[in-house]
C-alpha cells in the first residue's frame, strides 16, 4: 500500500500500488492511528513486520511485510462465517417458493456453480499476473481490466456497489420487520425512525472496535438459529400430534415442485453465496494458498448447503405457505426470542455501516478525484464524505421503504448484482484471457456459453423477483 496522511485534514488517502506504506514523520507515533492499517506506536510497526527503510525531514518510508497466518480451519471458518448470516433467514422462504426436491437441487447446483467461477476467478488471477510478470496482489476489479477492457473495473466497482447497499437496504427490512412485530410501529414508521441512527452511524470514522460487536453478532446468530430450531421442531410435533396423516399429506405437497414461484428460490441463494470480491485477499492470506481451491472451498460450501438446506426444510415443513421472507417472525414470541432479535438488530446496524463501506468508498474517492480537477480545496473533504455517507442511506432506507420484504430484496439483489458477479462475470473474464491467448479455445467457448446461460439466468430472476409483490 502506499499512501499520505495529511495532517491537517486527518485524511488517508491510500492506493493499491505496491507494499510501501509513506506517512508523514510529524506526527506523534505514540498516538498514531490509521483505520486501514491500525498500527500505534513505533514498536508496534516494528512488531508487526515492518521495517523503516528510508527516512528524511519530511516522511518515513516503511516497508510493510505482512505474514500470512490463516490456517486450512480458520479459513475454512472465515468463509462459511462470510456465507453464514442474514440471508440465511430467507432460506425458507426460498424453499416454500420451489418445492423442497425443486429447493435442494437448485441449491446444489448453485453450490457447484460458486465452486466453478471462484475457481475460475483465481486462474483468472494466475493468468493475469504471469502475463504482468508480477506477483503483485491483484483485485476483482484489476482482473476485469486486464481481461475485458480498463471500462470493467468500473463496472465491476458499480457491481460491488450495488450488492453492498441492496444488502444495506435489506437490513434496513431486516431490522424495521423485528420493530414491526415487537413495538406499536408499522414497517415504514420503523425505517423512518431507523434513518437517523443509520445517518449517525455511518458518520463514525473508524470501527477499531469492532471485535466485540462481531463476537455478539455471531452469538445473536447462532442464538437464533437454536430457537428457530426448537420453534419449528415444536410445530411439526404439534401437527403430529393432532393428525399424524396431515404432517404426511403436507410433507408430500412440500415435496412438489412450484413452477410458477421456482425462479424466486435462485435470488435469496446467490445472495447468500455472493462473496467473489473476497476471495483473492482470503486465498492471499494463507499459509498454503494452494489448499483453498482444493479442500477450504468444498468443505466450507459444501457445511453451508447443509445448515441452509436443512433450516429450509425444516421451515417450510413447520411454517408451510406461511413462512415469513424472514424466518424470525415465524417464531412464537417470548422473553427469550425477544431478546435475541434485538441482538440480531443491534448487530445488523453496526453490520449495515461495515457493508456500505465499499459503495461510498468508490463513490467517496470518485467524487474527490473530480473536484480535485475543479480545483476544490482539500479542507472541504469531509463536507463531501458526510454528503456521500448521508445520501447513501437515505437511498437504502427508501429502497427498504418502498419493499417491505427483507426476501424480496434478497431476491432482486441476489438475483442481478450478486449472480452478474459470482456466475457471469467470472466466466467471461476466463473466455476473454483464453481466446486473448488462443489457447484451450473449447474451455474458452464451454466459459462463454455458461456466462450465456447466466446472463439470461439473472435477468429471468430478477424479473421475477421484481415483479412478485
Amino acid at each position: 500500500m502506499e499512501g499520505v496522511f495529511d495532517e491537517k485534514n486527518s485524511y488517508y488517502n491510500s492506493i493499491d500500488v505496491d507494499s510501501l506504506i509513506i506517512v508523514d514523520s510529524k506526527q506523534e507515533w505514540n498516538s498514531f492511528k490509521m483505520d486501514k492499517h491500525p498500527i500505534q506506536g513505533l514498536e508496534s510497526i516494528l512488531e508487526s513486520g515492518r521495517n523503516i527503510i528510508d527516512k528524511d525531514e519530511t516522511s518515513i518510508l516503511i516497508e510493510y511485510s505482512h505474514q500470512k497466518r490463516l490456517s486450512v480451519t480458520g479459513a475454512i471458518i472465515n468463509v462459511v462465517k462470510l456465507v453464514l448470516g442474514s440471508a440465511s433467514f430467507a432460506i425458507p422462504y426460498a424453499f416454500m417458493q420451489s418445492g423442497i426436491i425443486a429447493g435442494c437441487i437448485g441449491m446444489f447446483v448453485c453450490a457447484i456453480l460458486v465452486l466453478f467461477t471462484v475457481d475460475l476467478l483465481l486462474s483468472a488471477r494466475d493468468q493475469v499476473q504471469r502475463i504482468q510478470s508480477t506477483n503483485q496482489n491483484l483485485t476483482y476489479a484489476s482482473i476485469a481490466a486486464v481481461s475485458l477492457g480498463p471500462h470493467w473495473s468500473s463496472v465491476v466497482k458499480v457491481a460491488t456497489a450495488g450488492s453492498c447497499l441492496g444488502a444495506c437496504a435489506g437490513y434496513v427490512a431486516f431490522i424495521s420487520g423485528i420493530v414491526e412485530d415487537y413495538s406499536p410501529f408499522t414497517f415504514k414508521q420503523a425505517c423512518v425512525l431507523l434513518l437517523p441512527i443509520l445517518i449517525a452511524l455511518s458518520l463514525i470514522r473508524t470501527w477499531t472496535h469492532m471485535t466485540l460487536w462481531s463476537a455478539l453478532g455471531n452469538t445473536a446468530f447462532a442464538c437464533s438459529m437454536l430457537a428457530i430450531c426448537a420453534d419449528a421442531f415444536r410445530k411439526l410435533r404439534e401437527k403430529a400430534a393432532v393428525e399424524s396423516v396431515l404432517l404426511w399429506n403436507t410433507s408430500l405437497e412440500a415435496m412438489k415442485v412450484r413452477w410458477k414461484t421456482v425462479l424466486l428460490f435462485f435470488g435469496p441463494v446467490f445472495f447468500l453465496f455472493c462473496f467473489h470480491y473476497c476471495v483473492i485477499p482470503l486465498e492471499q492470506e494463507m499459509k498454503e494458498p494452494k489448499q483453498f481451491r482444493r479442500i477450504v472451498m468444498p468443505v466450507a460450501i459444501g457445511l453451508c448447503v447443509v445448515f441452509n438446506s436443512f433450516i429450509g426444510i425444516l421451515c417450510f415443513l413447520a411454517y408451510g405457505d406461511f413462512t415469513q421472507g424472514n424466518v424470525i417472525r415465524n417464531v412464537s414470541q417470548g422473553p427469550l426470542v425477544t431478546g435475541i432479535c434485538f441482538g440480531l438488530a443491534i448487530d445488523l446496524l453496526f453490520t449495515y455501516c461495515l457493508m456500505l463501506a465499499p459503495a461510498r468508498e468508490y463513490i467517496e474517492a470518485h467524487m474527490l478525484q473530480k473536484l480535485r480537477l475543479y480545483g476544490t480545496p482539500a479542507r472541504l473533504d469531509t463536507h463531501v464524505e458526510n454528503f456521500v455517507r448521508i445520501t447513501l442511506v437515505c437511498i437504502t432506507v427508501a429502497i427498504a421503504f418502498a419493499i417491505p420484504n427483507f426476501a424480496r430484496i434478497t431476491g432482486i439483489v441476489g438475483g442481478f448484482t450478486d449472480m452478474f458477479q459470482s456466475a457471469v462475470l467470472p466466466p467471461l473474464i476466463m473466455a476473454a484471457l483464453l481466446f486473448s491467448k488462443q489457447v484451450r479455445t473449447q474451455f474458452a467457448l464451454l466459459c462463454s456459453f455458461i456466462a450465456f446461460l447466466a446472463t439470461i439466468a439473472m435477468f429471468l430472476i430478477t424479473s421475477q423477483a421484481i415483479l412478485t409483490p
